[in-house]
């Protein structure tokens, strides 16, 4: 037996040093996991209390929604009556008259498929803004135009399906699979559009060709997020008072062709994410839009990824102060005439041609940046560019340009000797996976004020 103070021989020493090590090996190891544990069990709070509020919202919206389309019922169960009575009442040698004939309707006709998993569920129809009216009660918005009213549209608007009057609802329930012709008729004229069909996702067919828009304002959103919308008549729309055309067909991924010729865009002002998500966009002509007085243009044609080719000839953008993320996504386009782009009030030109990686050539000898304070990731990902004029940017007052030229790997050469960048803070991975690049000339940068160049080249 060994007692504490025992002088021990060498290979006992040896043995219980080695022990140590190990014993010491093990705590770090230990350490290490206990420190990832800590860090996972932070991840899993944090995602655990996300899904939590996303779930806890839905269960709010939803209990409104029920409210309200319960307290809707109730409160018309006489007028639905009432309507029965008069259809009784017109019946004449077994045929009913048209209570309406008397009236004049504007009509939209939609075409909704239902399948079977789909059967007895509640699906979109409708939608008018119908989440912020109801959050409306809870948080007062100030701006009133912004926003539908909502018992305008409720007095005004008939549903139909398949010729059988509904209850007005945002939401209804099919009692069988199949394709269902929805009629939506409206007596007078709807100021703002914005929401209308937000998230009606099955419908497949919109024919909005006999709806009446001439006081229209807005039509923000009016069909984001239709994702099985493959037909669009917007033949009659008349949009000469629309201010607001942002997200106007966002998402709407299975649109393959849209027909805006007859489009007025002389007052919109707003634009942005116009087409953004429209991935089956094959053909999209705006040669008619004027666009003097829009001033938000940013990611209006993020991720349309099928468009080839691109007619902005007859843009000015004169008032225009963002633009980033324009054409972020547009993978398939060869080339781009932004000649006519007026870029001179313009602030934000992060990832304006951002995964271009079809771009070839690239004209933007007219751009002015005096203005421009964001570069950020505005060519990245263009793979096919060989070369790249910026002689005349005006860099004075950009404060990032992380990831600008990030992934252009057939660059071969770039001069980029006129550039002002003192006031640059951001330079990560500026210029990482140009593979090609040969000559770089940056003979003129200043760096004083930039606080990471991390992965700079």
């Amino acid at each position: 037996m060994i007692y504490f103070g025992d002088i021990l021989p060498d290979n006992e020493n040896n043995y219980l040093k080695e022990l140590k090590e190990y014993i010491n090996k093990l705590n770090i190891e230990i350490d290490e996991i206990i420190s990832k544990l800590e860090n996972v069990k932070k991840i899993i709070e944090k995602y655990y209390n996300i899904s939590y509020n996303i779930i806890n919202n839905k269960i709010n919206k939803n209990y409104y929604t029920l409210n309200n389309i319960n307290e809707f019922i109730n409160n018309n169960s006489i007028i639905i009556k009432d309507i029965k009575e008069i259809i009784e009442d017109r019946k004449i040698n077994n045929k009913i008259v048209n209570i309406y004939d008397k009236m004049t309707y504007n009509y939209i006709l939609g075409e909704i498929e239902i399948k079977e998993e789909n059967v007895g569920k509640d699906i979109r129809i409708i939608n008018s803004y119908a989440n912020l009216i109801r959050e409306k009660t809870l948080t007062p918005i100030k701006d009133e135009n912004k926003y539908i009213n909502e018992k305008e549209i409720k007095e005004k608007c008939i549903i139909e399906i398949n010729n059988k009057i509904i209850p007005f609802t945002y939401y209804y329930k099919f009692n069988k699979k199949g394709k269902f012709t929805i009629k939506y008729r409206f007596n007078g004229n709807l100021k703002i559009l914005s929401f209308m069909f937000y998230g009606c996702n099955k419908i497949t067919n919109l024919d909005l060709s006999k709806f009446n828009t001439q006081n229209a304002t807005n039509m923000n959103s009016i069909f984001n997020g239709c994702i099985s919308l493959t037909n669009l008549n917007l033949t009659n729309i008349n949009t000469q008072n629309i201010t607001d055309m942002g997200c106007m067909f966002e998402g709407c991924i299975s649109l393959t062709n849209i027909n805006l010729s007859h489009f007025n865009t002389e007052n919109v002002i707003t634009m942005n994410s116009m087409f953004n998500g429209c991935c089956s966009l094959k053909n999209l002509y705006l040669s008619n839009f004027n666009n003097k007085n829009v001033i938000n243009m940013a990611s209006m044609f993020k991720d349309c990824s099928l468009l080839s080719s691109l007619n902005l000839s007859n843009f000015n953008n004169e008032n225009v102060d963002d633009i980033n993320s324009i054409f972020y996504g547009c993978s398939s386009l060869i080339s781009l005439d932004l000649s006519n782009f007026n870029t001179k009030n313009v602030k934000n030109m992060a990832c304006m041609f951002k995964g271009c990686f079809s771009l070839i050539s690239l004209d933007l000898s007219n751009f002015d940046t005096k203005n421009v304070n964001n570069m950020a990731c505005m060519f990245q990902g263009c793979s096919s560019l060989v070369s790249l004029n910026l002689s005349n940017f005006d860099t004075k007052d950009v404060i990032t340009m992380n990831y600008m030229f990030n992934g252009c790997s057939s660059l071969k050469s770039l001069d980029l000797s006129n550039f002002d960048t003192q006031k640059v803070n951001i330079m990560a991975c500026m210029f990482a996976e140009s593979s090609s690049l040969t000559n770089l000339d940056l003979s003129n940068f200043n760096t004083q004020n930039v606080i990471t160049m991390n992965s700079m080249f």
